[in-house]
């Protein structure tokens, strides 16, 4: 028989640690030297950049500062090698052309003017002749009452006297009683009278 108290004891595996395993380990060992890599690259661009920044600085311009202007878009002539060439121009030549430009301008000017005084004196002449012809028209005897927008005939007796009638020179026929037909006549809104003069003569 065995004795109980004698036990036999099985070796068991060694459980590792995940911070212990080698592998793993390995790889975080791998992973800081990543990191501490990029870390350098990082501070070297950045080194960089700051080296860079420093030498614009300091560069010079090889243009002597006496011959840079603020302002060359101010120049009075070309200060670029494709720029247009500034002539300078004659003053003399400039006021002549200033007052010929002006001269031309008033004249045209001028010349409208007359033209409307022209047409406002051709206006009122007209006025005036047919205020003249139209006291006359009322003065010659008439057996109707013109009215406004309708057309009638104004003849001139043989004895010198006027009158106002509806019937046309071709309408009397054979025997024309009176010595000439002086217009035809129109009477307007404002009660003067629009003339068309007869220039054939109308009689026997």
């Amino acid at each position: 028989m065995r004795n109980p108290r004698c036990v036999t004891r099985i070796a068991q595996p060694e459980i590792l640690d995940e911070q212990t395993h080698p592998v793993k380990k390995l790889a975080e060992l791998h992973r800081s030297a990543e990191q501490a890599a990029t870390g350098e690259n990082n501070d070297r661009r950045e080194r960089l950049s700051v080296i860079r920044m420093e030498e614009a600085k300091v560069i010079v311009n090889p243009i002597s500062p006496d011959k840079v202007a603020e302002s060359p878009g101010l120049l009075e002539y070309a200060h670029t090698a494709g720029g247009a060439i500034i002539r300078p121009e004659d003053k003399g030549k400039i006021t002549g052309r200033a007052v010929a430009a002006m001269r031309e301008q008033t004249d045209m000017q001028l010349t409208q003017l007359y033209k409307q005084m022209q047409l406002l004196a051709e206006q009122a002449t007209a006025i005036r002749n047919r205020v003249e012809i139209s006291e006359r028209i009322y003065s010659a005897t008439m057996s109707f009452e013109p009215v406004i927008g309708h057309t009638y005939y104004f003849y001139q007796r043989k004895n010198g006297t006027d009158l106002l009638s509806m019937i046309a020179p071709n309408e009397w026929g054979r025997k024309f009683p009176f010595e000439r037909c002086l217009a035809t006549v129109r009477m307007m809104a404002d009660h003067t009278w629009d003339v068309y003069y007869h220039e054939v003569l109308f009689n026997e």
